[in-house]
């Protein structure tokens, strides 16, 4: 898979429009970036362009977390990470709270078809 490559594009720029804007796009009110890796040293890879999209935008708008799915995978951190994959149900039940009964949730999933698969299982629930 691309891994985070394309949701880090779609990421920074919503970043972009948000601070040009101060609004999302197409009604969107939050972003949330679940990014789950088996290393954190992974995370260097994209966390200082991240930090730097967050920049100036509200945490209630768009945010990210860090999902270590194989704990004790790692030594040194830069970003928080939380050990173990994201518990899918309870993700989508805090961004529900955020949303209005006749508003919709949008996920977009992209790495192992696994965590993928769960993911999507979750969703439709």
């Amino acid at each position: 898979g691309v891994g985070i490559t394309q949701p880090h594009s779609v990421f920074r720029e919503l970043a972009a429009y948000y601070k040009e804007n101060k609004s999302l796009p197409g009604g969107l009110k939050f972003l949330k970036l679940i990014w789950v890796a088996r290393s954190s040293k992974t995370f260097e890879v994209f966390s200082t362009s991240i930090r730097e999209c967050l920049a100036g935008v509200p945490e209630s708008v768009m945010s990210c977390e860090y999902f270590l799915s194989k704990p004790g995978s790692s030594s040194g951190r830069s970003v928080p990470v939380t050990e173990g994959r994201p518990i899918w149900g309870e993700v989508y039940a805090s961004a529900g709270r955020a949303l209005a009964e006749d508003e919709t949730l949008l996920v977009q999933a992209c790495g192992p078809e696994s965590m993928v698969d769960e993911a999507a299982a979750v969703a439709r629930e």
